[in-house]
């Protein structure tokens, strides 16, 4: 409740929000943090905030020399990006690095 006496709730979907809690500690161990898709979705530019907004965003498979020698990459997929496309790109950076976990965005409407 705020000074005026109003209440507010984070009406943030559950699963969003453990993954912005994921990405902060994967940030905070050392990974870097890649999403994949469009670079104006908002669900990835949130997400990005979660990584004091130094993730790097992906949306071809040539993309990936964006990446550093970091081995350790958190790989975040928007839920509206093409899966086949992501699947590319996924591949192409697995046989570059070594790749520890993958997520997909649950888009709400």
């Amino acid at each position: 409740m705020n000074n005026n006496g109003i209440e507010y709730y984070d009406g943030t979907n559950k699963s969003i929000l453990k993954l912005q809690k994921e990405i902060e500690n994967k940030y905070e161990d050392g990974y870097e943090i890649v999403l994949v898709g469009n670079y104006n979705d908002i669900d990835l530019i949130n997400l990005n905030s979660y990584c004091n907004n130094i993730g790097i965003f992906i949306n071809k498979e040539e993309e990936f020399v964006k990446l550093s020698n970091n081995n350790k990459k958190y790989i975040i997929c928007s839920a509206n990006y093409n899966k086949e496309a992501f699947n590319k790109i996924y591949k192409v950076i697995e046989n570059n690095y070594n790749i520890v976990s993958e997520k997909y965005i649950i888009k709400m409407n």
